[in-house]
């Protein structure tokens, strides 16, 4: 039997489909909210802004994107209110992006949300799988390398 075969034989998703699954969960969850236009890709770059403000360049790094696609997420959430820019005073050609008090309260509703999902997923295992399961998520993303 080959490998095609053995695969297209089994009844056992793959990872990948598995986390689209996950995935669905938090997105139905976080629909119950209007975001007023905004993605949980908008989320992931507002939650990586350190209260001290970040250059573009490293925020990029934290949310594994280019810094012109980081740099056009930060532009968009600018101008929506949720992030703001300032002079870097250490090197007036570069900008430190910081988080606005409408883009903490928008990031305390998502993460209340997450929470939400996460008690119900511990709920529905057990919370000992569920904490080894949050280890294991977490010991693969910070092994990952980020986008150059």
């Amino acid at each position: 039997m080959t490998l095609v075969n053995k695969v297209s034989q089994t009844d056992d998703p793959h990872v990948a489909r598995l986390m689209g699954a996950a995935f669905d969960e938090i997105r139905r969850a976080l629909a119950v909210d209007d975001w007023q236009g905004l993605r949980t890709s908008h989320f992931r770059v507002i939650e990586a802004v350190p209260d001290d403000g970040i250059s573009i360049t490293e925020l990029s790094g934290r949310v594994r994107m280019t810094k012109q696609g980081c740099g056009q997420f930060v532009a968009q959430l600018t101008d929506s209110g949720h992030l703001r820019t300032v002079p870097d005073p250490s090197d007036r050609r570069s900008r430190i992006v910081r988080r606005t008090a409408k883009g903490t309260r928008l990031i305390r509703r998502v993460q209340a949300r997450i929470a939400d999902v996460e008690s119900t997923w511990a709920e529905r295992v057990g919370a000992e799988r569920y904490s080894v399961f949050r280890d294991v998520l977490l010991t693969v993303a910070e092994s990952q390398q980020p986008v150059a």
